[in-house]
């Protein structure tokens, strides 16, 4: 069974044109150790949850590994309408350098937590690419099937999957949705299940 082809229809979010402030580039030069407060206040406090995103990736450009893994981690949870190639592929290029370590505390503890072998479940509309954040509870992914913010998916469709824990590039409980992000959707993952729910 193949999701998630690279090929398959996605419309990714508008790209704006994003200026970082210059203070930004010089704490990530040297490393100075606010730098994850003031590089998160200012992608909080500087854009809408749906543009957030995007700055976070032009930011990226900026950072060593270490920056890069604890600003993704404090941050991802708050980003909305994700190009999920583009961070497919910044994701993949940092897989190496990945540590547990840059999780928060409580996030990592769910990650310690985890099997080898993980379930996890995705909920999305069927026509829809299958994206990176999925979650260990299904009803959880059953309610995202359905729709998000107030807006409904025409063909609720949940997938069930299986994993090996080094699949993970992220976990994180502060929504309480068991969340787990992945590094991409291969074709060759090992699926459970997919489902059409009744809408």
């Amino acid at each position: 069974m193949k999701f998630g082809s690279k090929t398959r229809k996605y419309k990714a979010p508008p790209q704006a044109t994003i200026d970082l402030p210059r203070e930004l580039f010089n704490l990530a030069k040297i490393d100075a150790p606010d730098f994850l407060i003031s590089a998160s206040n200012w992608l909080s406090n500087s854009f809408q949850a749906t543009e957030r995103s995007n700055a976070f990736l032009r930011l990226a450009a900026e950072l060593n590994d270490q920056q890069f893994w604890m600003l993704f981690h404090a941050c991802w949870t708050t980003f909305e309408k994700i190009d999920e190639l583009r961070f497919e592929d910044e994701l993949n290029k940092r897989r190496d350098s990945w540590e547990k370590s840059y999780l928060r505390a409580d996030d990592q503890k769910f990650y310690d937590s985890l099997p080898r072998e993980v379930t996890i479940y995705r909920g999305q509309d069927a026509d829809d690419l299958v994206g990176l954040s999925w979650t260990t509870s299904r009803d959880v992914a059953a309610s995202f099937a359905v729709g998000h913010r107030g807006i409904l998916n025409a063909r609720p469709f949940l997938i069930e999957v299986i994993i090996v824990k080094s699949d993970i590039a992220g976990a994180y409980i502060d929504r309480n949705q068991s969340e787990i992000v992945i590094y991409d959707f291969a074709n060759d993952v090992d699926v459970i299940s997919s489902e059409i729910l009744q809408s």
